[in-house]
């Protein structure tokens, strides 16, 4: 009953598109019908979110043992494959092999089993398939105990709900214990079972004994050293005692180099132990491995379930490392990412671009990087009216650079907008929010105030009113560290500043900046001596540091003065517990570039031809559409249609590809009488050219909708393929003149290389970072 409640949107979509979707969903044995039955509509799994591929065998994964029942020897590999990939968190890869499963041997239960497995974390999908392999267990081909019980164990936990977590999550446990009991020699029960202990603490539960849960995947390495369940004794220990896993950190990504978590989870690791460079190293790993990962997909980076992670975790490695060259580049790739409505916009905090805007809002004004920091909180499309937390970050930070460089109008003026704020909310909407109790409306309240409080501290300290400065920053409670003590070292209380950076770099061990502040500090206040023990420190935890970086760059003359080269960085040796690690630019590229365009030349209703190299030389929207028979599709065409004189103005072309063929694409015509479509409508009835983009399923054997953006170049700038069209042409247009915009009229895109700050003065001396 469940499965079919949940999949009735789907009939309904197959009627909207007949002529195309019922053909591919009547498959014998193929799959792909059971897999519909199982799925959501027009999202089917978390495959859904990327190219829908059919999964290949793989030997970048490590091989796992795990039988199950069907006559066909195909099974196993994919059913393997399916399993070593969860057991290595790539759940979408692991999601096209259990499909691939279902595709050879349709009755094979045990791969709906792990497509649920591949998507616990959307309950509703993952119920929806550990019901279809009930049924098969149940009513259609026999199973043996053993597979039966993992059946039923995770149906048991799905069905429970999560109002029964800890209950459930109990019984998971004893049920997974139950399989070992049955089958001792079933190695990969023991790894689920270990990881289900760990992720039980994050869900508030006691692991019990964290020894006992390593003790579990110590039996399956000591039989199988090189399985990928290294990878569930990294996470196990991560937290508690990083160093006991160590071995397992240096060896993860080397067993399954297709896996990014592989090489994710043990910077995590690296990063508790305080071994940033070691960090930094297996974040760009990951990276890199997705980075392949898009090539071989043609996908966007914001589509990809980890890269906020994987950039998120790079960005504030790097700072660490003082390497701030890399960490904007990477923040700056998040902003520029491509946007949609759907999975990336820039008023959802958790998005690449929201999230990149924040990080490297937050990095500029540690790096003193003004200029930048202000063109940064230039750019429109980064500061949404409705958001008004972000207007509040917005004028802090631009107050902050203002006065930073010592214009006192302009920094006063972004202080007037937090005042203006302040004053807006202090009427209506603040007791209307206390009326309704809401928490979030007092949070931006007081992030008005600490921000007002700290930029009436900044202006007063720049115009030397310092101790009405130094008093009102006391106040500002929202202040951080490292402002602190620039502008309390501008105030003269050097000694107070201090304080803060010698707490600070005690608390955040090994992190650049901070230390070259106490340096500055230090040397500033006469403290030569001290200043010169702080120094040896930095030298080495600056190994890899941005000289140019104004922190760094003010010291060269303290530097001079201590007999130290130009260049005052030590090297730093390689550590001797990481194993051997493969070049990096063997895992993948070291950014993701956009893709070629498929070339293509196909016909209209009239038999004239167009292809993309008609559009050599500008940009182009191609709109993949299944024909004048998908009413959803006809809807997409007549919400874009009437925008076509908007695009043009824009200088931006559009055309339709239609799954059908030169006849039914006349009749379709037609319907407009005598006022003729305003942009080209072209056949590809036999699908290839929707086959070289990537819209189509090839899972369920039909195309797909699919919305491209092709920029003068011929690559890729923008896509959207889906089970559903893309109709918002307001957001498309707007997305692709930001996507088109030239690139020195895009902060934080391509920067150009950081200029160094002037090098004399104390850490809190205003100035420009650059002439």
């Amino acid at each position: 009953m469940l499965a079919n409640l949940h999949s009735w949107p789907l009939l309904a979509a197959s009627l909207l598109c007949a002529p195309v979707v019922l053909a591919g969903a009547i498959d014998g044995d193929g799959g792909a019908a059971a897999i519909k039955a199982a799925g959501s509509p027009g999202h089917i799994g978390i495959v859904d979110e990327t190219p829908a591929h059919r999964a290949t065998a793989r030997e970048d994964v490590s091989r796992v043992i795990f039988p199950v029942t069907s006559p066909d020897p195909r099974v196993a590999r994919f059913m393997e494959q399916g399993v070593a990939l969860l057991h290595g968190q790539s759940n979408a890869e692991a999601e096209r092999s259990f499909r691939e499963v279902a595709r050879i041997d349709n009755r094979c239960a045990m791969a709906y089993w792990g497509m649920a497995m591949a998507n616990l974390t959307s309950e509703p999908q993952a119920r929806a398939f550990v019901d279809r392999a009930a049924y098969l267990k149940d009513y259609v081909r026999a199973v043996t105990t053993r597979e039966g019980m993992y059946i039923d164990a995770l149906k048991s936990y799905l069905d429970a709900g999560p109002f029964w977590d800890r209950e459930r999550r109990e019984a998971y446990i004893k049920a997974l214990e139950r399989i070992i009991v049955h089958d001792p020699s079933d190695r990969e029960v023991r790894v689920f079972l270990a990881r289900q202990l760990w992720s039980n603490r994050d869900a508030g539960l006691p692991v019990g004994s964290t020894m006992a849960a390593d003790a579990l995947l110590k039996l399956v390495l000591d039989e199988k050293p090189s399985h990928p369940c290294h990878l569930e004794r990294v996470l196990l220990w991560e937290a508690e005692n990083p160093a006991l896993a160590l071995d397992s950190a240096a060896r993860c990504g080397r067993i399954a180099p297709g896996c990014a978590a592989m090489w994710h989870a043990p910077g995590h690791l690296y990063e508790r132990l305080g071994r940033a460079d070691d960090a930094a190293w297996q974040y760009e790993a990951a990276a890199r491995v997705e980075n392949a990962d898009l090539v071989r997909s043609g996908g966007m980076p914001a589509q990809l379930p980890g890269y906020v992670e994987h950039a998120t975790c790079r960005v504030r490695v790097l700072a660490k490392l003082g390497r701030v060259h890399g960490a904007v580049a990477v923040a700056s790739a998040m902003i520029a990412t491509q946007r949609h409505p759907r999975y990336n916009t820039i008023a959802h905090p958790g998005d690449a671009c929201a999230r990149g805007r924040d990080l490297l809002l937050d990095l500029l004004a540690q790096s003193e990087l003004w200029d930048d920091l202000l063109a940064l909180t230039d750019a429109p499309d980064l500061w949404p009216d409705s958001d008004v937390l972000a207007a509040v970050r917005r004028h802090r930070a631009a107050g902050m650079a203002w006065l930073a460089r010592g214009d006192q109008e302009r920094g006063r003026k972004h202080l007037a907008a937090l005042e203006s704020l302040a004053a807006d909310r202090s009427g209506s909407m603040s007791r209307a929010g206390a009326a309704a109790g809401g928490s979030g409306i007092a949070e931006v309240d007081r992030r008005i105030h600490e921000a007002v409080a700290e930029l009436t501290a900044q202006a007063a300290i720049a115009r030397g009113d310092t101790r009405e400065g130094l008093r009102l920053l006391d106040r500002a409670h929202g202040t951080d560290s490292m402002t602190r003590a620039r502008l309390r070292a501008g105030a003269g209380r050097g000694d107070l500043a201090e304080n803060d950076l010698a707490e600070q770099v005690e608390r955040r061990h090994g992190e650049v900046l901070p230390l070259a502040a106490l340096v500055a500090v230090r040397w500033n206040a006469d403290r030569k001596m001290e200043a010169e023990q702080a120094f040896i420190e930095l030298r080495e935890a600056a190994a890899t540091a941005d000289l140019d970086a104004p922190p760094l760059a003010r010291l060269a003359p303290i530097a001079k003065a201590l007999g130290y080269p130009r260049d005052w960085r030590l090297h730093r040796p390689r550590a001797t517990d990481i194993g051997e690690r493969p070049a990096l630019d063997s895992l993948g590229p070291a950014g993701w570039t956009r893709p070629q365009a498929p070339s293509w030349s196909l016909e209209d209703a009239k038999g004239r031809r167009h292809s993309l190299a008609d559009y050599r030389g500008r940009p182009v929207v191609v709109i993949f559409y299944l024909g004048a028979g998908c009413l959803h599709c006809v809807e997409q065409l007549e919400t874009i249609a009437p925008r076509t004189s908007a695009f043009a103005d824009a200088g931006i072309a559009l055309i339709g590809v239609s799954t059908d063929d030169r006849e039914k694409l006349g009749q379709s015509l037609q319907k407009y009488g005598d006022e003729p479509f305003p942009f080209p409508l072209v056949t590809d009835s036999g699908l290839e050219t929707f086959r070289a983009y990537g819209a189509f399923d090839e899972f369920n054997e039909h195309p797909l909708h699919g919305t491209f953006l092709i920029g003068p170049d011929g690559r890729i700038r923008w896509r959207d393929v889906d089970h559903e069209p893309f109709s918002e042409a307001d957001f498309l247009l707007e997305e692709s003149k930001r996507l088109l915009a030239p690139t020195a009229e895009k902060p934080g895109r391509n920067r150009a290389p950081i200029r160094p700050a002037p090098t004399a003065g104390l850490a809190g001396t205003p100035g420009r970072s650059g002439s």
